[in-house]
């Protein structure tokens, strides 16, 4: 099994996915074909591109046949008389007479016949399309002829006419609720305002995806890189919430990548989910819709908004099976005059938003400009998901970010189009059609203004999950509970005695171990290393890394799904307290630490030893505080304190895992799975050199293969070596900041220091990008070299990582 192209699909053994077979008329047709091919992450043999001088043609093309998975043939009158054509043809269907492995897939591209046998395979036709509407057939054909079915992602409606029915109940538990049989028969429930379950109501998962085009390969087209941390801060705020929020991959910003992302994000949810889509960047007018312009968007190319991508959604949203969507759109022409004359039409954000069957959804698209200067929109809105309780309706989403927006701007909230005058159209639901007027430039005190179109009853619409109720427990509605329930790990165990027991269990410790994390944060507000979401991203690279594993059979046992869900919260908790207990010793403790009792005098000492280790930093710190450069040498405290607290951890883990997991019976499932002995060699393991688990020794401690529960009804297997790697690629690949080089370090207190506020954004913004067929690159925008230099050790420590644990 491998990867092929961006739905992770089987493929053979080929060195392409696809050989484009056309004749030299239809060049054109084959070059845009194979362009949209690649930019989905296809490998492509295309003659255009890759007969350079010096090739052997009949070579080149015999492996073509031979080695790719499938043959794309470019169907024309002038293809079907080319004897060079036929023959590669009829090789791709002689490989596959029946068409059971779909090997041959022809795209025709004029009406023309298919003659003989060319006749009995279903092809795909690109004339007479639009470019958009051609990119998505042929992307479309693709994803069906791989998958080997073209079922829908929602149910079809009922033919005979009269309202839509309801959903059909899942035949088995849902993806986002793996493992509960016992409530997939009662019907899963939740929580309603007055704290009892609502009946008949379904559970769904909240996910995001946030796209923001932040830069373009034509400079005539302005940047905007305020966007890269805004919508880290958003996906952040999010996760607060209970969201899975998702940055799209700042990599695959073109128009066919944009589109796919929103396709399948909509087509792969949940019967119950709660869909949140954030488009950002520039935006066009044409003809009466809006539309979002890509990273590869041309200028020179007309009509320009050919290779744009569309604002309305509305028709993929109507197949969703989700519950509900709210389409965000920071965006407007904020282009300079020259361009705006040449790329669009006046009536930005008036566009046609139609309503859909099946799905409630909304729309809220900025209407302001801001040729010059930065939106406000996603600050706004990462303040209003800060507040709690968040906005429990629409309503209460709009009012929410109006006040913020007009916090911002108190001078005037007038503005042209509103239907009170506001610069707020629809605010009573803009259901009725597009609001009317030009939108707004931003101007001195004038607010930003949204236009609001809801296919929905807005009161009844819920953007963000539902607050506990008067009583419960703030560790029930914790993050990392949260990210406990929902992990992928669940999904892709075996279904055996004890797993469900197991699984409740561990979401349970998760938001206890939130709890003592945060306690232990408390203590720390000055701690410049602290991560306040680095087990959020372990979490996020832990499940990136098994689903790699594949899902036929399920590759985990329960005992392996509970230690992946739970070691990161427990990494991270006992970090922490680690950290907060050892504050009465570091120099970053200032004048607070109390030195005067017993126990602080042997830490101080112990520390002095530890910290004599570096004495390079010690003298940093020296010179820090002579030149009153407290913040400094604070900052190298803080870093000291952390890596002794890792140095010292081998004999404080013990206690401090004992509070922390002292309340677990060691006669259920779960406290046969989290051992002392084997919670203390992962947690080793996890901030380890994955080569670590090699070394002779390791053996003893992490073992290949142990059952759990032995010889009882909840016997389980555990590859104990297996989950190390796991953690520790994932722990290299999440980019703990207290773990970073001392490179790092070493470039506080001089001249050109680094910025830790700079280095925080650039971990919550770097990507694993794909490199070759199975191995991953960090993308990290670096603003200092020793940030670059201490994020070297990651990328060459996980460079090989997925795809040896795929093998």
């Amino acid at each position: 099994m491998m990867s092929i192209g961006g739905w992770n699909q089987p493929s053979g053994e080929g060195r392409w996915d696809f050989f484009v077979s056309y004749t030299a008329r239809d060049r054109s047709w084959a070059e845009w074909i194979a362009w949209q091919l690649e930019s989905a992450d296809f490998r492509v043999l295309v003659q255009a591109w890759d007969m350079v001088a010096g090739s052997n043609w009949t070579a080149t093309m015999q492996d073509g046949i031979r080695y790719s998975t499938r043959t794309l043939a470019v169907c024309s009158n002038a293809y079907l008389e080319s004897v060079f054509g036929e023959q590669e043809w009829q090789a791709a269907f002689a490989a596959d007479p029946t068409g059971a492995d779909r090997r041959l897939l022809p795209v025709r591209i004029e009406a023309c016949p298919r003659p003989g046998v060319l006749n009995q395979r279903v092809s795909v036709d690109l004339f007479s399309l639009s470019p958009q509407d051609a990119r998505d057939a042929l992307l479309q054909a693709v994803r069906e002829a791989i998958a080997g079915r073209a079922k829908p992602p929602a149910e079809p409606r009922f033919p005979g006419g009269g309202p839509m029915p309801p959903r059909a109940p899942a035949t088995s538990a849902a993806p986002t609720f793996p493992g509960h049989s016992d409530s997939v028969a009662a019907g899963p429930t939740i929580t309603a305002p007055s704290g009892r379950a609502a009946p008949g109501a379904e559970v769904g998962e909240c996910r995001a995806l946030l796209i923001g085009v932040a830069g373009y390969e034509d400079d005539a087209l302005p940047a905007r890189p305020e966007l890269t941390p805004q919508l880290d801060a958003v996906a952040e705020a999010l996760e607060g919430v209970g969201y899975r929020a998702e940055v799209h991959d700042r990599s695959r910003l073109g128009g066919s990548a944009v589109k796919t992302a929103i396709h399948s994000f909509l087509r792969d949810a949940g019967p119950a989910d709660t869909l949140l889509l954030l488009l950002a960047g520039h935006g066009v007018h044409h003809d009466g819709r809006d539309f979002l312009v890509p990273a590869d968007a041309d200028t020179g190319y007309q009509p320009f908004w050919d290779v744009c991508v569309r604002l309305d959604w509305s028709e993929t949203i109507s197949r969703s099976p989700a519950r509900r969507v709210l389409v965000l759109v920071d965006a407007a022409d904020d282009l300079d005059e020259a361009l705006r004359v040449t790329l669009t039409e006046d009536g930005w954000s008036e566009g046609r938003l139609s309503p859909g069957d099946g799905t409630d959804h909304a729309y809220l698209v900025r209407r302001t400009r801001y040729p010059h200067a930065a939106s406000p929109l996603l600050r706004v809105l990462t303040e209003v998901l800060g507040e709690r309780p968040a906005p429990a309706d629409l309503p209460a989403l709009r009012a929410a970010l109006r006040r913020h927006l007009t916090a911002m701007a108190p001078t005037s909230l007038g503005g042209p189009g509103g239907r009170d005058g506001s610069g707020w159209p629809g605010d009573a639901g803009d259901q009725a059609g597009p609001s009317c007027g030009t939108p707004a430039v931003a101007g001195r005190g004038e607010p930003c203004e949204l236009r609001v179109v809801e296919h929905c009853d807005p009161a009844r619409f819920r953007p963000f999950p539902a607050a506990p109720v008067a009583g419960a427990s703030a560790v029930a509605d914790h993050p990392w509970r949260r990210a406990a329930e929902r992990h992928a790990a669940w999904t892709l165990m075996t279904d055996t005695p004890g797993a469900e027991e197991l699984r409740t269990a561990t979401i349970e410790l998760a938001g206890v171990l939130g709890g003592a994390r945060d306690r232990a944060a408390a203590r720390l507000p000055a701690d410049p290393w602290l991560d306040q979401q680095l087990a959020l991203r372990l979490v996020k690279r832990v499940e990136f890394l098994a689903r790699l594993l594949g899902t036929e059979p399920p590759p985990l046992s329960p005992a392996e799904a509970a230690l992946l869900v739970a070691m990161p919260f427990l990494g991270e908790a006992v970090g922490a307290i680690l950290v907060a207990d050892a504050t009465v010793a570091h120099p970053g403790a200032g004048a607070t630490a109390d030195l005067r009792s017993g126990a602080a005098a042997a830490l101080t000492a112990d520390f002095a030893s530890f910290s004599g280790r570096h004495p390079r930093l010690l003298r940093r710190i020296d010179r820090a505080r002579r030149t009153a450069d407290a913040a400094a040498a604070e900052a190298i405290g803080w870093w000291l304190a952390h890596r002794w607290s890792v140095w010292r951890s081998g004999s404080q883990l013990g206690p401090v895992l004992g509070e922390l997991l002292g309340g677990l019976d060691p006669d259920l499932p779960i406290g046969e799975v989290l051992t002392g002995p084997r919670i203390i060699a992962l947690l080793t393991a996890l901030r380890a050199e994955p080569a670590y688990l090699n070394r002779p020794g390791r053996a003893a401690t992490l073992r290949d293969q142990v059952t759990v529960a032995a010889a009882t009804a909840d016997e389980m297997t555990l590859r104990e070596r297996f989950v190390g790697y796991l953690l520790a690629v994932a722990h290299r690949m999440a980019l703990e900041p207290a773990a970073l080089p001392v490179v790092v370090v070493e470039h506080l207190g001089v001249a050109d220091a680094v910025d830790l506020a700079a280095l925080a954004e650039t971990i919550r913004g770097a990507q694993w990008q794909k490199r070759g067929r199975s191995g991953r690159a960090l993308s990290a925008r670096c603003q200092h070299q020793a940030a670059a230099a201490g994020c070297g050790p990651a990328r060459r420590a996980q460079s090989r990582g997925p795809g040896a644990l795929a093998a």
